[in-house]
């Protein structure tokens, strides 16, 4: 091969490694550009910090949202209020004058406006450390033993707290838990939550209940019942809620 055709092939190897560089960095150039467009896509998606439920729609199409709404109120703060459902729980105000009763861990008992009958187990999750001067109470926040899907936020509730009762030792008088056991047989489960079901008259109402195990054939159940009540053992499948029975 002469010094010329060398040269030639020398030049068309250059060239030829230039448009490889220069190919390379055009895909390199559209990478880019298609994660930029990427990011902008994203950007047109409101994605919320935890999952939940849409309670409420704050703003329409075409109105102007800001995380700081302006005074004028033509800017709104939000576009959606959400809510947790799986972490519902009361908010009640203590008087301070019986605050003092109140402890963490507390066993409570929550009736919802919409279902007076029927009593949820709960216990005393928080007390917040500051009052309200002008109402003179304390917030007390009281958690669900078990969530039922008929709790909703925003509902109206009556919250009881159950106080401990006492028992008598050598030593003294010692606090005990708040607990009734109950045969095993009494257990039922209706909308995946443990009940009973409670004779009050000539009816067996239902309640939901936390039970504990204690030995084979009992539980221990916290709120929900009272000590002497009487419950149904081994229901049978079609018995239902304010049912007519017959004590023999």
């Amino acid at each position: 091969m002469s010094q010329a055709e060398l040269d030639r092939a020398v030049a068309a190897d250059d060239m030829a490694r230039a448009r490889v560089k220069s190919a390379d960095a055009a895909v390199k150039n559209a990478h880019a550009r298609v994660r930029s467009a990427q990011v902008d896509y994203d950007k047109t998606f409101v994605r919320a910090p935890f999952a939940g439920a849409v309670l409420r729609k704050e703003a329409e199409v075409g109105e102007i949202v800001s995380p700081v709404p302006s005074s004028g109120g033509l800017t709104r703060g939000a576009i959606v209020t959400m809510a947790n459902l799986e972490t519902l729980e009361v908010e009640a105000d203590v008087n301070e004058g019986y605050v003092s009763r109140v402890h963490e861990g507390m066993r409570a008992e929550i009736v919802l406006d919409a279902y007076p009958d029927e009593r949820f187990p709960a216990h005393v999750r928080q007390i917040v450390p500051t009052a309200d001067r002008q109402k003179a109470t304390v917030l007390v926040k009281v958690a669900f033993d078990r969530l039922d899907p008929r709790v909703l936020p925003e509902m109206g509730v009556k919250t009881t707290f159950l106080a401990d009762p006492v028992a008598l030792s050598e030593t003294g008088a010692v606090a005990i838990p708040a607990a009734v056991s109950i045969p095993k047989g009494a257990l039922r489960e209706a909308r995946g939550r443990a009940v009973v079901f409670v004779v009050e008259g000539d009816r067996a109402v239902m309640r939901g209940v936390s039970p504990r195990p204690l030995g084979q054939d009992r539980v221990i159940v916290s709120g929900g019942l009272a000590p002497g009540e009487m419950v149904i053992v081994e229901a049978p499948a079609g018995l239902g809620d304010k049912t007519r029975v017959k004590v023999k």
